[in-house]
């Protein structure tokens, strides 16, 4: 969750997912799909989450990782969904919502 990045205080992820944006130009040197990888073969992560990570299933939304956002008591700089697009079609409006009710 905290975060060694310059301009943020924290990063959070609350939405496991593998990124299927083909066209992207960092395709064959992305560190995003390197961490995906990486999570999928993860036995300590629940089944659900390795999925996701691996490509296999679609997003998961982490109801444990978003609550994480409300622990943050001081004024910070949070990092939102490094780890896949809050955006993608596969990604419910109710999560979206979710993410914005917890951040405000």
């Amino acid at each position: 969750m905290s975060t060694g990045i310059n301009y943020l205080d924290y990063s959070i992820s609350p939405i496991a997912m593998r990124c299927g944006f083909t066209g992207c130009p960092c395709r064959s040197d992305c560190w995003h799909l390197k961490l995906c990888n990486r999570f999928a073969k993860n036995q300590q992560m629940p089944e659900e989450l390795r999925k996701a990570y691996a490509g296999e299933t679609g997003p998961v939304l982490v109801q444990s990782r978003l609550d994480q956002i409300l622990k943050i008591k001081k004024p910070s700089r949070i990092g939102i969904q490094f780890m896949g697009d809050l955006f993608d079609e596969q990604v419910l409006m109710e999560w979206q919502e979710a993410v914005f009710i917890h951040t405000y």
